[in-house]
C-alpha cells in the first residue's frame, strides 16, 4: 500500500534540479541525448531487484551516475529504489501476452 506523503517527498527529492530529473527525465523514461537509460522499463544494465537498484543509487554506476549516498537520506533511497523496481515490474506486465509469453 502506497504511502502518499512518502510518494511526495521522493517526487521533490528526484525532479529538482540537480538529481534524477536532470537525466532521467520527470517520468524516468531516460534521455538518449545524454545517454541516461529509461528506468521505467524493464530493461535494467545491473539487474532490476530491489537491493540492486538500490545499490545503484546509494553508490552510482561507473562515474556516469553519481553516488547518492551523501546528497539523499536512507529512507529516500530505498523508497526510490522500490518506486524503480515497481515501474519495471509495470513495464513487464504491460509487455506480457496472452497466454504468459512475452513480446
Amino acid at each position: 500500500q502506497a504511502d502518499a506523503a512518502a510518494v511526495l517527498r521522493l517526487a521533490a527529492n528526484v525532479q529538482g534540479k540537480g538529481v534524477c530529473y536532470d537525466c532521467h527525465s520527470g517520468d524516468a523514461a531516460g534521455n538518449p541525448d545524454y545517454g541516461a537509460p529509461n528506468l521505467a522499463d524493464e530493461d535494467w544494465l545491473y539487474g532490476g531487484a530491489r537491493e540492486a537498484i538500490y545499490s545503484s543509487v546509494l553508490n552510482g554506476r561507473h562515474g556516469l551516475c553519481p553516488a547518492w549516498v551523501d546528497r539523499l537520506k536512507p529512507g529516500v533511497i530505498r523508497a526510490l529504489a522500490l518506486d524503480l523496481h515497481l515501474r519495471a515490474q509495470a513495464a513487464r506486465a504491460r509487455k506480457t501476452l496472452p497466454g504468459g509469453t512475452h513480446g
